[in-house]
């Protein structure tokens, strides 16, 4: 029955005809195992720590974008949003691999904690100008380069390898 429950869980089958199709009484069992299965995947999520960067093929240093983002809710999608998270995301350019964390604060320390734990040293950072990225270049006694985009459309004017474009593409799927 356990493969079963999973199989529904991973289709998203409701939980109503689940029951129907298991002949089950009680909504416990259900609500049951699909808590049981959202916290394994929370538990496999937490222990992937994803490390970005570091050096390519030819020892040149991989370039990862930092930015954050605000997830919300409408109901109905229109109004007022009913709950919002905020989200800080990490992508290295060159493989797309990522690396997504809800935060409860998006300041420069929680900012440069993350990175810390998710970026090999000597990778480029490429942020934008906000003011929570002041001192990347200085974290671990400046093992990370710093790059700033202060365009608006997401690309340095002098230096169009310097960009965001990726971690925005990354947030329009992850929004979707």
């Amino acid at each position: 029955m356990i493969v079963m429950m999973l199989f529904y869980w991973v289709y998203e089958v409701k939980s109503k005809h689940v029951m129907l199709f298991e002949e089950l009484a009680s909504w416990d069992t259900i609500v049951n195992y699909n808590n049981y299965f959202r916290l394994e995947c929370h538990n496999w999520i937490l222990h992937q720590q994803q490390q970005l960067g570091g050096f390519d093929a030819n020892g040149q240093p991989h370039s990862v974008e930092v930015d954050e983002s605000h997830f919300f809710l409408w109901k109905y999608h229109r109004g007022r949003h009913r709950s919002s998270t905020w989200v800080v995301g990490l992508i290295e350019c060159d493989s797309g691999r990522c690396w997504l964390e809800i935060v409860r604060q998006r300041d420069a320390q929680t900012l440069e904690q993350i990175i810390s734990n998710h970026v090999f040293p000597v990778t480029v950072i490429v942020t934008d100008a906000w003011g929570g990225y002041p001192n990347v270049n200085q974290i671990n006694n400046g093992i990370y380069t710093h790059k700033v985009v202060h365009a608006h459309n997401f690309i340095d004017l002098v230096h169009s390898e310097i960009h965001t474009e990726t971690i925005e593409g990354l947030w329009m799927q992850t929004k979707r």
